[in-house]
């Protein structure tokens, strides 16, 4: 009974909490995500060990001066996001297409057209909230997004129907099986976030990422050869200020002539790729690489 009572009010809350943010325009919520780095980084040091000891590791030969340079741009950067993934549970859809536009909206619909699903794997780069939001409004193919549900049932039905509004179903990942089974025959775009650590170590595969070895979920590898989808990758840049690009590529047109374990490979190389061009961008105070063989 408690336990209702305690989401049902987190509920509540959590609606009155972006009812307020809906009414801010989006120059003060920069003002509010200035404040909020000044908070995290210089008063609170979120997760700043674990931030510093990513970069070190993965930028040996960098000064200093040049990782704390990149290591302020992050908490600013993570400020911004945390701000615009509030913004963004209600934006309309004028203002989601104009934040997050699709570059290339052949990589996803040349598949649904050809009958075929396809899978897209990116990472933790820039706003990852907005490319949910965005893809679906852009694209003729259904999105089917792979997420890990919150705590709360209520707020999370919520944020999955107005996701759903926007051409964008979500996914909890412990149902992965169920929703490609049923899905698949609609061709589909299915995204899936891949450089997060794995929670099954038996099940990971261990790739070099930043010349450290590292375990990636197998996930996509064995979703993409179950069912042959060809594997792209999508990367999102920084135009501006709370402004994204999105941009899709192919990587492996047939992957089962590959190993799951030389998918996973190709897919991280190109992550780090991408973050070797921008490092301030990616998810530094998550801990990549607690995990150990």
């Amino acid at each position: 009974m408690f336990s209702k009572l305690k989401k049902r009010l987190g509920y509540i809350f959590f609606r009155v909490f972006i009812g307020f943010f809906d009414l801010i325009p989006f120059w003060m919520i920069y003002k509010i995500s200035d404040f909020l780095y000044l908070l995290l980084y210089y008063v609170v040091g979120y997760r700043k060990k674990v931030v510093r000891d990513n970069l070190k590791q993965c930028f040996p030969d960098w000064t200093v001066a040049e990782l704390r340079s990149v290591e302020k741009k992050f908490y600013r950067h993570l400020a911004d996001i945390f701000m615009e993934g509030i913004k963004a549970v209600n934006l309309s859809d004028e203002e989601t297409v104009k934040r997050h536009k699709i570059l290339t909206p052949d990589a996803p619909n040349l598949p649904y057209r050809a009958g075929t699903a396809s899978l897209f794997v990116g990472s933790h780069y820039n706003n990852w909230e907005y490319g949910a939001l965005g893809c679906g409004l852009q694209i003729e193919a259904l999105v089917i997004v792979f997420y890990k549900p919150l705590k709360n049932e209520l707020i999370n039905e919520y944020i999955r129907q107005t996701r759903g509004q926007k051409g964008t179903a979500m996914a909890p990942v412990s149902e992965t099986n169920k929703y490609f089974d049923e899905l698949i025959p609609q061709h589909p775009m299915c995204i899936m976030i891949s450089d997060q650590s794995p929670s099954n170590v038996r099940e990971c595969h261990w790739v070099k990422f930043f010349n450290r070895e590292t375990a990636v979920l197998h996930g996509p590898a064995k979703y993409a050869q179950k069912y042959n989808l060809p594997i792209y990758f999508f990367s999102t840049r920084k135009a501006k200020r709370g402004f994204y690009e999105l941009s899709g590529e192919l990587l492996i047109q047939n992957p089962r002539d590959y190993s799951p374990e030389e998918i996973s490979a190709i897919f991280t190389a190109k992550i780090e790729t991408l973050i070797r061009e921008a490092p301030e961008y990616w998810l530094w105070s998550h801990k990549r690489w607690k995990r150990k063989r």
